[in-house]
């Protein structure tokens, strides 16, 4: 969950899901203000100890002027929790979030990463 002083009372949910090249899928949501909701194509990112930085742009969002915007969601990972900032058009929103590894499975076989 992130939020911005410059936007007050908005709280953003941040999801992202991302295979070990760096590119993935998320969703940017909050059910007060439904237009920001958005769908998030990552294109390149990963983590480096314990920073991770994720870039792409919103590919569908509810506000057409969204779609085709860049964002960035970077952080600091310590255990499971994550601090993290999400930069998207223009707006910086900071936060707090949990970072998790799961197993993944590929035809039939378990694979822990």
């Amino acid at each position: 969950m992130v939020t911005s002083a410059a936007a007050p009372g908005v709280i953003l949910n941040v999801y992202l899901a991302v295979d070990e090249d760096g590119t993935g899928v998320g969703t940017v949501s909050d059910t007060i203000h439904p237009e920001l909701n958005s769908h998030l194509a990552v294109q390149r990112g990963g983590r480096h100890g314990n920073d991770v930085r994720f870039e792409g742009v919103v590919r569908a969002a509810n506000d057409a002027a969204l779609v085709g915007k860049a964002f960035v969601v970077a952080g600091v990972v310590t255990e499971n929790f994550t601090s993290l900032a999400l930069r998207l058009d223009d707006a910086t929103f900071t936060g707090k979030g949990f970072f998790v590894s799961a197993p993944k499975a590929l035809a039939g076989t378990l694979i822990v990463q």
